[in-house]
């Protein structure tokens, strides 16, 4: 038995080339010391209204033109152009039985992009920050276009998966990625940043990922209920960094505070420094993160570094400015729910048909791993809409055993008893047994239906 997951890793994919138009020739690009004609097709689609709309298409062998001036023209040349086998990587990565039979699937490279980390049985993990990555002859160069006149300055090969960022059964026992960089994906194995292309990815690391290495980078022997409750834990890292050192500016600047403004200082000091629903203070402290927080480099006396990866950045470099958003973030709270020491579930609900509930969880960027976004309703409360959705937590024996959720239910229609059921356990923060052998299936079983 073995079991795979994506996270994001955001690679390069692609480059925009300036080529340059021949003078000699309309329609025709010089390329290698040649006029090369561009291709041309007319494609007729039907618009939203019933009507149809047809658009002349211009590409060139390396990737479709995206515009064009009267001297050159701009194309798009992507390595995930044309790749339309992912699903059939997907399939077969879910048929391997062994590591050995995995990684040879990967080598498939249909997969543009997505991390994968692996576990199997027999004790094996592995993480691969995946991709086509192109072999750049140049510095990338995000949208900036980059002039092209022969076959040496574009890129023409995929760096093969030997070339990319990975770990096999690393020291420490655990892999984890939160959609940060993949090179602290292990505190006690890091990946040295100089070992790689100038044009992979930059090293940095970001709280929720700090937290989630906290979590997990110790000599603790998990058991699988562990885990559920690791992954519903409640901490924002940012918070627990933070909240003295602000509640000693406040404290210091008091009686130039109004009275609201004190009232917040006593809440944020008794804080525990989780985004649970019951916890009171957390309401206060996001509005004054989400007022104060714009640019790390501005905002943090100490920035991150790979020399110090998890307790940076830290230290709240504008004063002023902190003292003067608290304010107003604890007036609007009050005016919001009239009082500054609302609980965050009181704010923050999941809601899905009848069903309204408090939930925990925040925003990772402040260090929250209980990933949760939420849109504004009409009541003024905040109402969960993205984040987590889908956890599953397993563990491989003779037998898998795992637990999952679904935060927002199993169905779309809103008289299945399947619409919200789920959406209560999430937001209690627990999780239901998942039925893998027959006996299991049965007795979880609503109906039965054979066919005759």
């Amino acid at each position: 038995a073995l079991g795979w997951a994506h996270t994001v890793n955001y690679p390069d994919l692609e480059e925009i080339y300036a080529l340059t138009r021949d003078p000699d020739q309309p329609g025709h690009y010089r390329f290698d010391g040649r006029s090369i004609p561009i291709e041309r097709e007319e494609v007729t689609v039907i618009d939203s209204a019933g009507n149809p709309v047809t658009q002349t298409l211009a590409w060139t062998p390396l990737g479709p033109v995206i515009f064009m001036t009267a001297d050159t023209i701009f194309v798009l040349k992507s390595a995930g152009y044309n790749q339309n086998r992912a699903g059939l990587q997907w399939y077969r990565m879910g048929k391997a039985k062994t590591l050995a039979e995995f990684r040879k699937v990967l080598e498939m490279q249909e997969i543009a992009m997505f991390n994968i980390g692996y576990a199997d049985r027999d004790g094996n993990i592995m993480y691969l920050w995946n991709g086509t990555i192109p072999k750049m002859p140049h510095p990338n160069s995000l949208a900036t276009p980059v002039p092209a006149a022969k076959s040496s300055d574009v890129w023409t090969e995929i760096h093969p998966i030997n070339d990319l960022m990975q770990l096999v059964n690393p020291k420490g026992g655990y892999i984890q990625n939160c959609n940060a960089p993949p090179y602290f994906t292990n505190l006690q194995q890091p990946l040295p940043r100089e070992n790689y292309p100038a044009y992979f990815p930059a090293n940095a690391l970001w709280p929720r990922t700090q937290l989630a290495l906290d979590l997990v980078d110790n000599d603790k022997k998990f058991s699988l209920e562990d885990f559920i409750e690791l992954k519903f834990n409640m901490r924002l890292l940012m918070g627990e960094r933070l909240r003295d050192e602000l509640v000693a500016l406040l404290e210091a600047r008091a009686p130039d505070l109004d009275e609201t403004a004190r009232a917040g200082i006593g809440t944020l000091k008794a804080w525990d420094t989780t985004v649970a629903a019951e916890s009171v203070g957390s309401v206060l402290f996001i509005e004054w993160w989400d007022r104060y927080y714009k640019d790390a480099k501005k905002d943090f006396i100490v920035q991150w570094s790979a020399e110090d990866p998890t307790t940076t950045p830290r230290g709240i470099a504008d004063p002023d400015r902190a003292v003067a958003v608290f304010a107003k973030a604890a007036a609007k709270v009050t005016e919001g729910w009239g009082r500054v020491d609302v609980a965050w579930g009181e704010v923050h609900r999941l809601r899905r048909g009848d069903l309204d509930l408090p939930v925990g969880g925040a925003n990772g960027v402040p260090g929250a791993f209980r990933v949760m976004k939420f849109r504004d309703a009409e009541d003024g409360k905040r109402v969960a809409n993205s984040g987590d959705s889908f956890v599953f937590v397993v563990e491989f024996g003779k037998q898998p055993t795992a637990y999952s959720v679904l935060a927002y239910s199993e169905s779309g229609r809103e008289d299945s008893p399947h619409y919200n059921d789920q959406s209560k356990l999430f937001a209690a923060n627990q999780m239901k047994k998942v039925a893998f052998s027959e006996r299991e299936i049965r007795k979880q079983r609503l109906r039965e239906y054979q066919p005759k």
